[in-house]
């Protein structure tokens, strides 16, 4: 399979299923964007990945289970999305000169 991460979705073959990092209820938690939802990964498989970072190095092995995940939803106005990433190891920026 080929697939990219990129802008919260993954992407392959033509389809991409946006994932995000949120709290709810208190929480932190994965989860999948569909529509105007968030279905919460970390509700429906507490033990499926432990993060963001957890969730795209191990990819593979879970999207057909990630796929499938039809959990506990919230409505995506109820929740607060927070950056996919909580603790980046090293940001790159890139400035150009349109001049």
């Amino acid at each position: 399979h080929v697939y990219y991460y990129v802008n919260n979705a993954f992407k392959r073959e033509g389809r991409t299923m946006k994932v995000c990092t949120f709290t709810a209820d208190g929480q932190l938690q994965l989860g999948i964007v569909k529509e105007d939802a968030v279905i919460s990964i970390s509700a429906a498989d507490p033990g499926l990945a432990t993060d963001m970072v957890d969730l795209i190095a191990r990819w593979a092995e879970l999207e057909s289970v990630v796929q499938q995940i039809d959990g506990p939803s919230f409505a995506l106005s109820s929740v607060r999305l927070l950056p996919p990433i909580l603790r980046p190891g090293k940001i790159l920026a890139l400035g150009l000169n349109y001049a």
